[in-house]
């Protein structure tokens, strides 16, 4: 008699988790996709602390003033590396004049920030492309953040506008 009350329960219990199996077979996919994702970024190594030490040493260096020239030379250094022509008369780099340079709080500090808004730039796809990756990389500036970026491609005439805008964070005298 037991082993009549035993049967059905096993076979309600295998069938329920059948049904469970095939319910997540269908997130199998969607779960691995994370679990590469993860695996990628747990592949990279862990920086040691001279690294970080090094890392926030130049930082704090990229956080000291600076003038609007010395911003504007690093931008065009950035665009003339990416390939685009940076001469004034080819049209193919425009900065308007910067705004009043503001005060904002950001983690507990305050820092000063010049804004480049509405730049453009004109090139070939790839030449633009790399210049605002290189904007985007903070390696010539730690402190530039890229605010926006609009992209038109014109095939007719075989080249790319991009409309940029950013942002670059420095620290106030003794600040």
């Amino acid at each position: 008699m037991g082993l009549v009350l035993i049967i059905p329960i096993l076979v309600v219990i295998i069938v329920a988790l059948g049904a469970l199996y095939m319910q997540q077979k269908g997130r199998e996919g969607a779960l691995q996709e994370q679990i590469n994702k993860l695996q990628l970024t747990l592949l990279k190594p862990v920086a040691s602390t001279a690294e970080l030490e090094e890392d926030y040493r130049a930082v704090n260096s990229s956080l000291s003033p600076l003038t609007d020239k010395a911003a504007l030379d690093i931008i065009i250094g950035i665009a003339r590396e990416s390939g685009i022509d940076v001469n004034p008369e080819s049209g193919k780099l425009v900065i308007p004049p910067q705004n009043v340079l503001r005060e904002e709080n950001v983690g507990g500090g305050t820092y000063h920030v010049m804004s480049f808004k509405n730049m453009t730039v004109r090139g070939d796809y790839e030449n633009v492309i790399a210049f605002i990756l290189n904007l985007e990389s903070g390696e010539a500036l730690k402190t530039m953040v890229l605010r926006g970026v609009s992209i038109q491609q014109y095939e007719q005439e075989d080249e790319t506008i991009a409309t940029i805008d950013i942002d670059i964070y420095t620290k106030g005298e003794g600040g």
